[in-house]
């Protein structure tokens, strides 16, 4: 183990001394801790509870979260898997004279580190924390680190799935539609119990018991409520878990190391490929599904609106269906739960909803079908207008909010009677404010292109994202104000937002036009 120890210090040693040679990282850092964190502290501790609701509210929000974690980690242990370690610890590590079970406790030592790093954002949340749902620093902080330990243990689930089913296409069967009905029943379970007993139901023993999801709530539970039993049986099982998975690694997988080696090459190529390494994107080893593919009804495209119709080409082969994906089960699970809660509650559930997944679309919109076609030859060579290659290279992004928005905030109209208009205008808004995180990443292609720090490029994403949002939100506000509608102020906001996206587009069309490969 002491090799493996003198990597993990190295690499930390290593990352400090090179901050030395990225002025811009530091300048980064810093004006993330002062902008967010600061500030964001001094609220903390001030903030107003007195209006503070429910806090099965917050049981429920981190259960589905959970649970969306969970589904996405097994759909991604069923088709590519995930890897605990990067190039540099392959060629380090795996052609060293160390057993493999040293190396696993250290992939392992290290994917937790940086799923404490990944959890830091969720820091932002903890002034909202305590102002919804009365909570203390410490509580809200506590609430951050079973995040930290969910994410953590989204990669393992995912990592052991990918080594029990890799190659065998009957367990894949099994474990994909184990964990449908499993899912099926506990949301049958959830909304039967909340449509009898109240938003109390997700404090079931029931509950506590499913695998993960279950187990991390009791985990949260157990401190919140001051329940020490339930604390214990949770963190108790969690442990169990990991360790059992760990000697299932070591026991029955003695040479997961070739697992993981393709996972750590596909994931370095998809990396360089992101900084504009051509090659790299050719390097990375997809399972080829041969499947027919009906014709579109689109006529194939023609110039630009040719890759619109070969990205809905690519989402029907990979998801059976243009419409419906395979997040949309997932998704549409998250708008059931909020109709049901906001039928216990207030309506004003939908609209927290509304928050937290127009934040976490800021992480998921990262690469898009456009970053894909940049590091292509083809986008450059059709002689069509650069601002509709750029439009249409960016429309089926652009589509699938709008079916996520559906999915989210229609549910609550048929549970809770939800009001329809106001329904229809959040999913207009959520789709807007996804355009505007497409139209950040255009700017940072056009600005900077592919050849730079991506730590530099992910924070002027944020920054830029940011800055888009601002007009949306001070005149949606203005409006909202002025003429005393809410529903008013998220329609101007969304009205701007789409014009801010093609103002960007219209700007930045030249993106497509001058060629940046070396």
């Amino acid at each position: 183990m002491g090799p493996c120890i003198y990597v993990l210090k190295r690499s930390c040693v290593n990352w400090v001394r090179k901050l030395k040679e990225k002025p811009a990282t530091i300048v980064g850092i810093a004006i993330f801790f002062f902008i967010f964190l600061v500030p964001l502290l001094a609220q903390g501790i001030s903030v107003d509870t007195s209006k503070a609701g429910d806090i099965n509210i917050l049981y429920l929000i981190f259960f589905g979260l959970s649970l969306f974690f969970v589904g996405a980690s097994v759909a991604a242990g069923l088709s590519t898997g995930t890897s605990f370690f990067t190039m540099s610890d392959v060629n380090l590590l795996f052609t060293y004279a160390i057993s493999s079970n040293n190396i696993l406790v250290y992939g392992i030592i290290k994917d937790m580190g940086w799923s404490i790093v990944v959890s830091v954002f969720m820091l932002f949340q903890i002034a909202n924390l305590r102002a919804n749902f009365a909570l203390s620093i410490l509580e809200s902080a506590y609430v951050v680190i079973v995040y930290a330990l969910l994410v953590f243990i989204s990669q393992v689930v995912s990592l052991v799935i990918y080594s029990f089913t890799n190659a065998n296409q009957r367990r894949k069967d099994v474990v994909k539609y184990a964990f449908i009905i499993l899912l099926l029943l506990v949301v049958a379970y959830l909304v039967y119990g909340v449509s009898s007993r109240g938003t109390e139901a997700i404090q079931d023993y029931v509950i506590y018991a499913v695998p993960v999801a279950g187990w991390l709530l009791g985990m949260l539970a157990g401190v919140l409520t001051s329940n020490i039993v339930l604390f214990v049986i949770s963190v108790a099982v969690i442990i169990a878990f990991i360790l059992a998975v760990i000697g299932f690694m070591l026991k029955f997988k003695p040479d997961y190391y070739e697992d993981c080696l393709i996972n750590s090459e596909n994931a370095y190529h998809a990396r360089q490929a992101m900084k504009g390494d051509r090659s790299a994107q050719a390097n990375i080893k997809r399972k080829t599904r041969f499947k027919n593919v009906k014709t579109m009804k689109l006529g194939g495209g023609y110039g630009a609106s040719s890759f619109f119709y070969r990205h809905l080409v690519e989402i029907k082969r990979t998801d059976k269906s243009v419409v419906f994906g395979t997040s949309s089960v997932l998704l549409l699970a998250l708008g059931i739960g909020m109709g049901i809660a906001a039928r216990f509650t207030s309506n004003d559930i939908v609209f927290a909803g509304f928050a937290v997944m127009s934040y976490i679309g800021l992480f998921l919109v990262g690469i898009t079908k456009l970053t894909q076609e940049l590091s292509r030859h083809f986008i450059y060579l059709i002689p069509d207008s650069p601002f509709k290659k750029l439009l249409f290279a960016s429309l089926s992004s652009i589509i699938r909010p709008f079916i996520s928005g559906i999915l989210l905030f229609l549910p609550p109209v048929f549970i809770n009677g939800f009001p329809i208009l106001t329904s229809l205008i959040l999913v207009l808004c959520y789709a807007s404010i996804n355009c505007i995180y497409i139209s950040a990443n255009i700017v940072i292609h056009n600005i900077f292109g592919k050849y730079s720090s991506m730590s530099l490029l992910a924070f002027l994403y944020f920054l830029f994202a940011l800055l888009l949002l601002s007009p949306a939100a001070g005149l949606g506000v203005l409006f909202g104000v002025i003429l005393d509608s809410v529903l008013i102020g998220f329609f101007t906001a969304s009205i701007i937002n789409f014009v801010t996206t093609i103002i960007v587009v219209f700007i930045c069309r030249n993106l497509v036009h001058n060629i940046e490969f070396k």
